[in-house]
């Protein structure tokens, strides 16, 4: 048996880049990686390689241990690439295997843009127990504002959650081969049913007050960033709330130790 505490923020919402803001949340998420135990912290929407490069230095004890960059639009330029941060802390005593990167097979709307994928990073704990994380963003689904009003194109909408359901299944295709899999990042869904239709759990628990994302101003109603597991595991996901965050980002940080079990 083996304990892995994970922790997972989309750090670019709606605010735009800003050493500062970077600052802010670097310094939240040391404070916040000591106060949870936390071994693993996957970031989302690190777009550029200066916000990278920040970041890796801000960490202190945090590794990063990949490249967000692996499939650029812009050559020559360390931008463009899914955006997908894994940090690992280098005092857990844990290991790591071949970090793989994949592109999803599918895309639709200005995703297409987004060379979004998924970094696969098997990891080792001091136990000798294999977990294998998949970290990544899924397809975005688009609402579009005219004259004041927003609005979903309903075959647009229809097209994003069918995309959704087929980067899932790409990453659990992989995932299923393999011991202790776990999918961690903004999901851009909060449907459960979607998870279950290709095997996965969510803890989020939907009984929350508020949501991980309040950019579109409903603070309530949409659970996007989700921990999945092939299993149900019996901790609860934590959602990391206070008023500071909303400055820092139009998402909330979330947390969860995942508890595993060493092959037979």
């Amino acid at each position: 048996m083996a304990d892995l505490t994970v922790l997972s923020y989309n750090v670019w919402g709606i605010f735009g880049p800003s050493k500062k803001r970077f600052r802010r949340i670097a310094q939240y998420l040391n404070a916040a990686a000591r106060k949870y135990d936390v071994d693993v912290i996957v970031l989302n929407e690190v777009l550029w390689g200066s916000q990278y490069d920040f970041f890796a230095r801000q960490m202190g004890d945090w590794k990063p241990i990949n490249d967000p960059f692996f499939r650029k639009k812009v050559p020559l330029i360390r931008a463009g690439g899914n955006g997908v941060m894994v940090l690992l802390n280098v005092n857990r005593g844990l290991r790591i295997g071949k970090v793989e990167h994949h592109t999803f097979e599918r895309a639709v709307s200005f995703d297409r843009l987004a060379s979004k994928g998924f970094t696969h990073v098997p990891i080792i704990t001091k136990e000798g127990v294999e977990c294998n994380l998949f970290a990544t963003h899924l397809q975005a689904e688009y609402v579009y504002s005219v004259l004041g009003k927003q609005f979903k194109m309903q075959s647009w909408s229809e097209n994003e959650r069918r995309t959704i359901r087929a980067q899932l299944n790409q990453m659990a295709s992989r995932g299923r081969r393999l011991p202790n899999s776990f999918y961690v990042g903004d999901m851009n869904t909060d449907d459960l049913h979607l998870f279950q239709s290709v095997g996965l759990h969510s803890a989020m628990c939907q009984g929350n007050l508020c949501g991980t994302f309040f950019g579109d101003g409903d603070d309530k109603a949409q659970h996007l960033d989700h921990i999945l597991t092939h299993e149900p595991q019996p901790n609860r996901l934590r959602m990391l709330y206070n008023e500071e965050l909303k400055t820092l980002s139009d998402h909330f940080p979330i947390v969860m130790r995942l508890h595993f079990t060493k092959p037979k």
